[in-house]
């Protein structure tokens, strides 16, 4: 069995990266998996990728690439993507599976050619497959009927004009042109979507991600990894592990109002961080003589992302939606406890008596230390047995040989 992965660019998103954790994981299972990204074409199939970042070519690509966000046509009008791809992809047989490519859009004309003749999947590591534009279409489910009148042409992908009747259409005709088979990694992604995709020919299965290993290492113990780290010992260190801060779906504003709530309206003599991951140094804000502001810097090295986990009392996801709920799966992984902001995805892999619905809510099971009130082991061993690498392979080459 070969497999092909199809990312546009090796990023730091979500979706890379258990992109990559599953062509590791495959390939310790001995099949023949490759990575296809703008930059670099790795694994059992070795070459460039399918842009070029210097030389007349590049200049040229780059060029259509403006052309494409001035007239909102991303990802159909770079047919040089499906020119310079590497020679070894022409005769290429085998599983194609497609992950983010709304990253540095890559374009259609190039998954069309590699997509013929073969079986092709693609993991909604979010739904812009699925839609003209949007990455999570909130309170908006046009993409169902037709994507028109766009209300939210602003944010990423951001485009100039609304062009999404076309856009939608392009997606629509790949869909039923490839029979496309989507892998969804939550149960709520397939609910919402299995009929739209059933009238497009397409099929959809949910396999939930796997948490990586680096995660379930055995505890290293709180208070040494906080000695490492220069970080106090006493006192509670929230964390939240989400990165785009600048992104108000991941909780931005739900941030800052936890923070003024708990800074305004008590007094502790319990020592409360309020830990974010952000530049790339250590800093401390103290806003009163109990509540800090901790700034830890922003890694994706997953050793270092487990010692922040295990540095933390606990670990709160603000997101406003998440496909999966990733960094909810790597705390409970490591052992610590999780808060969370009521929202699709991170709901599956919770309970009711750690969900918050509000701001005030969640900052009350803050200073409640609800974390020391209720049972997590069922959710630590949950992720532990369910959401193993070796099995996440596995279930991947059942659907593909299926």
């Amino acid at each position: 069995m070969q497999v092909l992965h199809i990312i546009s660019n090796k990023d730091n998103s979500g979706g890379t990266i258990a992109a990559l954790n599953l062509h590791g994981a495959l390939q310790q299972k001995g099949i023949n998996s490759a990575v296809l990204s703008s930059a670099e074409l790795e694994g059992f199939l070795e070459g460039n990728g399918y842009r070029r970042f210097g030389g007349i070519v590049g200049r040229i690509q780059q060029g259509l690439l403006k052309l494409e966000n001035l007239f909102a046509k991303p990802g159909w009008i770079n047919p040089i993507d499906k020119f310079v791809s590497p020679n070894i992809l022409d005769n290429y047989s085998g599983i194609v599976h497609i992950h983010v490519t709304h990253v540095a859009q890559i374009s259609f004309d190039l998954i069309s050619k590699l997509a013929k003749g073969n079986k092709v999947f693609w993991t909604l590591h979010d739904l812009w497959p699925l839609t003209a534009k949007c990455i999570h279409p909130i309170d908006c489910d046009r993409y169902i009927s037709n994507c028109h009148h766009c209300p939210k042409l602003q944010e990423y992908p951001k485009l100039n004009w609304d062009n999404t009747p076309y856009l939608h259409q392009q997606k629509r005709n790949f869909i039923k042109q490839h029979k496309i088979h989507f892998v969804s990694p939550s149960k709520w992604i397939k609910s919402e979507n299995e009929a739209y995709i059933n009238t497009l020919d397409g099929r959809i299965s949910t396999i939930p991600h796997a948490v990586n290993s680096n995660f379930s290492k055995a505890l290293i113990g709180k208070e040494n990894i906080r000695k490492e780290y220069n970080i106090p010992v006493d006192g509670d260190v929230i964390l939240f592990p989400q990165g785009r801060w600048e992104d108000e779906k991941k909780g931005a504003s739900w941030f800052e109002a936890i923070k003024t709530r708990l800074a305004e309206c008590y007094n502790s003599e319990r020592k409360i961080y309020l830990t974010k991951l952000t530049g790339d140094v250590v800093r401390f804000n103290k806003l009163n003589s109990w509540l800090t502001e901790m700034h830890l810097p922003a890694t994706s090295d997953k050793e270092i992302m487990a010692a922040y986990y295990q540095l933390s009392d606990c670990s709160i996801s603000l997101s406003e939606i998440e496909t999966f709920g990733l960094c909810v799966a790597e705390s409970l992984a490591c052992g610590v406890p999780v808060l969370a902001r009521s929202a699709k995805g991170v709901n599956e892999l919770l309970v009711n008596d750690v969900i918050a619905y509000t701001k005030d809510e969640l900052a009350d099971y803050i200073l409640e230390q609800k974390w020391q009130k209720f049972n997590y082991e069922p959710l630590f061993s949950r992720v532990g047995n369910d959401m193993n690498i070796n099995n996440w392979a596995k279930a991947h080459i059942a659907l593909y040989a299926s």
